[in-house]
């Protein structure tokens, strides 16, 4: 399975929110598997549809995600897998990234009031 797996500064529910986002926000569906502490989603990138396993570790305000393809789309490549796994994680990072930005925004109107 093709897998990649960043660190980031943030509590897991965080990301998981984003996780959530990145599928059934896209139209996707969800899975979770308690046994293994993770979870299935499956997610359309660029008119191909994979499942991906999201698999979240850490604790506090610091944790680790692993992205996997579980079951890639048919005749996706390898590099393509790389592709579509990168997308995911630029995806989480822009959505951390604009909900980071709405609470600092809504802070700074609460410093004003």
């Amino acid at each position: 399975m093709t897998e990649l797996r960043r660190s980031y500064p943030y509590p897991q529910q965080l990301l998981l929110g984003g996780v959530y986002d990145l599928t059934e926000g896209a139209g996707g569906t969800i899975q979770k598997l308690p046994e293994e502490g993770a979870i299935l989603g499956e997610r359309e990138i660029h008119g191909k549809k994979s499942v991906f396993l999201f698999s979240l570790s850490g604790t506090g305000n610091s944790c680790t995600l692993q992205i996997g393809i579980y079951q890639p789309a048919p005749g996706l490549s390898p590099a393509g897998e790389l592709r579509a796994l990168n997308f995911l994680f630029d995806s989480l990072d822009q959505l951390i990234e604009n909900e980071q930005y709405a609470l600092s925004q809504r802070a700074s109107k609460g410093d004003e009031a």
